[in-house]
């Protein structure tokens, strides 16, 4: 659809919807989709081939055993230190975690203990977004814990009781960089490795940074299963809000890999419970949708809904705009999962485009149309052989 006649569809549904003047042109900025199917990677879009930290934890994961904590602490250093108030800025913790020191509890008077570490699994997860190493527990101090020293410095940050899962991207992994370096230097020698590690930090980061998730089993966005009229007991509902929560982090993956874009944004967070949900429920629900967000009771929003924490920068009135679009093209969303049941992939890359705001439009539909076979074409794009 051409991005003028989008962007006047855009404006009018916002205006139908009420909005003041400055809160349709906030809620238009907002709304944008970062993502586009012309600037996407080359074919096969999907699947996506592993990262090539995965070779390694994937032995980490077959050789942890019972015990995943007390070996991921004997292989990552920053995984040793405790969680205290500025820690981060010692000299014992920038030895560690930014030099790749081994560890000496001496220095920081004892190490980081889990409260239950027998109940934290350490597996890998496959994905057509590319597999990833994931840290699960169901004890909602260790997931802190655990969230802290990879994503805080070991700080005592703190951590909304609606998170129960966190992509860690970019930490180092001196394991990784030690066994590069001794294979390094066997080849060039000692005095060229200060110069290889400037080189590869710039040219080849993947040698030095791994990506994992961790995750928490509770009920997903703090839901009931009564709250959401299902037909399943609550441990059940635990089971299934695991499903749930790790394909919607999945697809932020496969958003960042394809489209080189994830984000804390309310379109993002539609389309991984889009995901999530068809996946774990078989469905999407708009109704267990809207609850999730704190719109189950429209127009009022729940203040600890995830609708709130998604539009923290925008003023009352545009937040208000954004939360009544989302109730409408939570509707349209429900009936596109119907009709396109089964076709999953094509359908992250149809919506992926579209701003909730043009869902919502009297041309939501024709709108998705087009995008569905763009989708489609690019679904179906020969693969390219390299000479």
């Amino acid at each position: 659809m051409d991005p003028d006649v989008a962007r006047r569809l855009r404006r009018s549904t916002l205006e139908e919807l009420g909005g003041a003047p400055e809160a349709v042109e906030e809620a238009l900025q907002y709304g944008e989709s970062p993502f586009s199917l012309e600037r996407t990677c080359p074919a096969p879009v999907l699947p996506q081939p592993d990262e090539p930290h995965l070779a390694v934890w994937r032995t980490w994961a077959a050789e942890a055993g019972d015990d995943p904590f007390g070996f991921l602490q004997g292989k990552l250093g920053q995984l040793c230190v405790p969680i205290v108030p500025g820690i981060s800025s010692s000299d014992a913790y920038r030895a560690v975690a930014r030099r790749g020191e081994p560890f000496d509890e001496r220095d920081f008077g004892g190490r980081l203990r889990l409260e239950q570490p027998e109940r934290l699994r350490l597996f890998v997860h496959e994905h057509p977004a590319g597999a990833l190493p994931v840290l699960a527990t169901p004890h909602r101090a260790d997931f802190e814990a655990l969230s802290r020293a990879f994503a805080f410095r070991s700080e005592p940050e703190p951590i909304s009781p609606s998170v129960n899962a966190r992509m860690i991207a970019g930490f180092i992994d001196w394991h990784r960089v030690h066994q590069y370096r001794r294979e390094f230097e066997a080849l060039a020698g000692p005095a060229a490795w200060p110069d290889e590690m400037k080189r590869v930090a710039k040219e080849e980061p993947w040698r030095f940074h791994d990506r994992i998730m961790l995750t928490c089993a509770k009920p997903y966005s703090a839901v009931s299963a009564a709250d959401l009229g299902l037909a399943i007991g609550e441990d059940e509902w635990v089971e299934v809000s695991d499903r749930l929560r790790v394909e919607h982090e999945f697809t932020h993956y496969a958003t960042k890999r394809v489209f080189g874009s994830m984000s804390l944004n309310l379109l993002d967070e539609t389309l991984c419970d889009f995901m999530g949900m068809t996946h774990a429920l078989g469905r999407f629900e708009a109704a267990a949708f809207l609850r999730f967000m704190g719109l189950e009771d429209f127009p009022v929003v729940r203040e600890d809904g995830r609708l709130t924490t998604y539009t923290k920068g925008l003023s009352a009135a545009a937040r208000q705009l954004v939360a009544a679009v989302t109730v409408r093209a939570a509707a349209r969303l429900e009936a596109l999962a119907e009709r396109h049941a089964g076709e999953r992939v094509r359908m992250l890359l149809a919506l992926a485009p579209l701003p909730l705001d043009l869902i919502a439009s009297a041309e939501g539909e024709a709108a998705f149309a087009e995008s569905w076979e763009a989708a489609g074409r690019l679904l179906a794009a020969p693969v390219a052989v390299g000479k």
